[in-house]
């Protein structure tokens, strides 16, 4: 889901530099002027391709792709047994038409114990989601060791198409309900804007001397308890919506990583785009469409 929602940030910033640019993803949630492709015909000048770790995503573009109706079906008969395998024959078709490969990972690569985490660090993923990130990774990069770059991603601010989806909107759909947030003081995360990473994806597209695995976040770690206190300041909201709590509170909560802070330097400050600040993250976040009505009979 990282993807598409970074996709329909940087759908604009694409195709600006890309004539062609086609989204795969669930098909339910299609959005307008996005399609889907399986069997497509490709041709080697402006290729882009970008990857998930094979949830239910991908991202592919090309200035002459072939994309027809009949493709639908075929792709999620061919994506679904192996979302991961599916990752590696994409990075082995870009590998082959020497095209860039831009493989979108995460942050749950590890366990929270012994942060900064450097790309170079080890992976010790506590979850089955981590544990596919990770997977992910190596098969990408072994099949596409020259043209494969993987950015690994926090926490994600922004606004989302369906105004349901970003942190933000779903604390706005639980403070709707009438229920406050219960959020760790103790599980520190490093959020970035979607929009920022678009940008920085669509820098990777052209900035091909940069492969391997690299890091991406905010320039601040803040814990779960304290962005939702920012994001009730943002909207001048009451404080009580936000109740602090801790991971031993909850059944399986030890079991989260508790500091995913990030080190950046592999790319902060050689790509244009600068790392953002969470202040400045929050400040573009908009009241969720669907909660409109709530929000403006607040007193």
């Amino acid at each position: 889901s990282t993807l598409a929602w970074v996709g329909a940030h940087g759908e604009q910033r694409i195709n600006r530099k890309i004539p062609r640019f086609v989204t795969l993803h669930r098909p339910q949630s299609l959005l307008p002027g996005w399609g889907h492709v399986t069997a497509f015909d490709v041709e080697a000048d402006g290729l882009l391709v970008a990857f998930t770790d094979g949830v239910d995503e991908c991202h592919y573009g090309t200035p002459r792709t072939s994309v027809r109706g009949r493709h639908r079906a075929d792709l999620f008969r061919e994506v679904g047994p192996d979302p991961r395998g599916f990752a590696e024959r994409l990075a082995r078709l870009a590998h082959h038409l020497s095209a860039r490969f831009v493989h979108l990972s995460s942050e749950q690569v590890f366990d929270g114990a012994r942060p900064p985490y450097f790309p170079t660090d080890p992976t010790t993923p506590l979850n089955l989601y981590g544990r596919q990130k990770a997977e992910s990774e190596e098969r990408v990069h072994a099949a596409a060791p020259e043209s494969a770059v993987t950015l690994r991603l926090p926490l994600l601010n922004g606004n989302a198409l369906s105004g349901r989806r970003s942190l933000h909107e779903r604390l706005f759909t639980q403070w709707a309900s009438g229920q406050p947030a219960r959020l760790f003081s103790d599980e520190i995360r490093q959020p970035a804007g979607a929009d920022n990473v678009a940008e920085v994806v669509v820098e990777l597209c052209e900035r091909t001397d940069l492969n391997g695995i690299h890091h991406w976040a905010g320039a601040e770690p803040v814990s779960r308890y304290h962005l939702g206190r920012r994001i009730l300041k943002r909207f001048g909201l009451p404080e009580d919506l936000v109740v602090a709590s801790v991971r031993s509170e909850v059944p399986g909560g030890t079991d989260r990583p508790a500091n995913l802070s990030l080190d950046l330097s592999s790319l902060a400050g050689i790509l244009k785009t600068p790392v953002e600040s969470l202040e400045d993250q929050i400040r573009r976040l908009k009241v969720p469409a669907p909660h409109r009505d709530w929000f403006h009979a607040q007193p």
